[in-house]
């Protein structure tokens, strides 16, 4: 086959069942093609470089191990590395909302609203956490709705009030 020649179906079905026996020989190979769908995951996605590249260092990091150490479990080497791909994530996620939370608390002390500002740290309680740790699922979701909450008290409060008078009726 010639470069830039499209395979027939048979040949690429044939192709993909002889890789498909390769790689059942080779007991990491399950933990590598679950790394490489994330690695490939994330390389496609829209989140920031800096911590898409922390990401695929991690990932990189873990592929690696698994190809060079047979003797070790690589189902816990992916779930490790699962593990620490989820917390980077959350943490540019708080990251992300806490910068959110300044600009709205700029925006709320200039508009003098106490409400918003007692919002904003309730949502900044939800982000972090008294012990360090990451906020989990439910926290994220609480701050993020308790931010959309106060943008839209903030929208309201500092648009523009328009009244509307009855046009008149009397005739010049």
């Amino acid at each position: 086959m010639d470069a830039g020649e499209t395979p027939t179906r048979e040949a690429f079905q044939n192709a993909m069942n002889l890789a498909r026996e390769a790689l059942e020989e080779v007991p990491a190979s399950r933990a590598v093609l679950t790394l490489a769908g994330v690695i490939a995951a994330i390389t496609a996605s829209d989140m920031p470089d800096d911590v898409k590249a922390r990401l695929l260092e991690v990932l990189g990091a873990a592929m690696d191990q698994i190809l060079a150490d047979p003797t070790i479990d690589p189902k816990q080497i992916v779930r490790d590395a699962l593990n620490e791909v989820r917390d980077a994530r959350i943490a540019a996620t708080v990251a992300k909302m806490l910068d959110i939370a300044t600009r709205l608390e700029t925006a709320a002390t200039d508009a003098g609203n106490t409400n918003a500002l007692l919002l904003i740290t309730e949502a900044r309680a939800l982000l972090q956490p008294n012990d360090g740790s990451l906020p989990d699922r439910d926290d994220l979701h609480h701050a993020r709705r308790i931010l959309v909450r106060v943008a839209i008290m903030l929208r309201a409060s500092t648009s523009p009030s328009t009244t509307t008078e009855a046009p008149s009726t009397t005739v010049g």
